[in-house]
């Protein structure tokens, strides 16, 4: 389905002359998964804790609402 809404996306830049929205790089990362190991940083800070996500996330919207 991606497949489709890039190539649609980059018929639309050649008429407008305006920047794609959605390229085929960012709809093949959109449909993948990826993996990532914290041992490294674990090992080397061993005191380092992560920020849980819902912490980040509001933290975030909180720094958005204020700005604007």
């Amino acid at each position: 389905m991606l497949g489709l809404a890039w190539r649609l996306e980059k018929l639309k830049s050649l008429f407008t002359g305006k920047k794609n929205l959605l390229t085929k790089e960012s709809a093949k990362v959109a449909q993948s998964q990826t993996f990532f190991d914290n041992k490294k940083i674990q090992q080397a800070l061993p005191e380092f804790t992560f920020t849980p996500l819902e912490e980040t996330i509001k933290k975030a919207c909180d720094k958005y609402i204020k700005s604007y």
